[in-house]
């Protein structure tokens, strides 16, 4: 494991590279790799692993969610070090909260204690997801001018820190 300031940003990287992985499945859902994505720090984007969430026995993907192996204030102020999206059809099952809960030892692996999850303010079930999965609300926080994301039109972002 590699602990290496890359840009001015605070861009941490975690990984010189990626881990072997085990399949992870709870029984009622499968998390497969799709991708493994090195680290940017020309744009300040840290290293992440893509995963596709699946049912077991089927081959249609219902969701993702990615894990992202950085640090910096940005990502855990305002990206966040989880992200998912659940396809309209296979919503509240809970599956967000479990594909972050299958995450756990990957992040562990990786050297996490805590991990911080963002979401939009209006967004109940990501905000609920966040809660099922065992992540407590710590503030909501505005998104600076000049920032990417407030260029996109989003202005304030909930904080959720997952305790490892």
């Amino acid at each position: 494991m590699v602990w290496l300031e890359l840009c001015e940003q605070g861009v941490m990287a975690i990984v010189e590279s990626f881990l072997d992985l085990e399949p992870m499945c709870d029984g009622e859902l499968e998390l497969r790799v799709l991708s493994r994505t090195p680290a940017d720090p020309e744009h300040g984007r840290a290293a992440s692993y893509g995963f596709g969430m699946f049912l077991p026995g089927r081959n249609a993907r219902v969701g993702i969610i990615d894990l992202r192996l950085g640090e910096s204030e940005d990502l855990k102020r305002y990206g966040g070090q989880v992200g998912y999206l659940v396809e309209s059809r296979f919503r509240g099952r809970g599956l967000a909260a479990r594909a972050v809960g299958l995450l756990l030892p990957l992040a562990r692996r990786h050297g996490f204690r805590e991990l911080w999850i963002t979401c939009d303010p209006e967004n109940l079930a990501s905000r609920r997801s966040c809660e099922r999965a065992g992540a407590v609300f710590q503030e909501l926080v505005q998104i600076p001018p000049g920032h990417e994301m407030f260029e996109r039109g989003l202005r304030v972002k909930c904080r959720y820190r997952l305790s490892l």
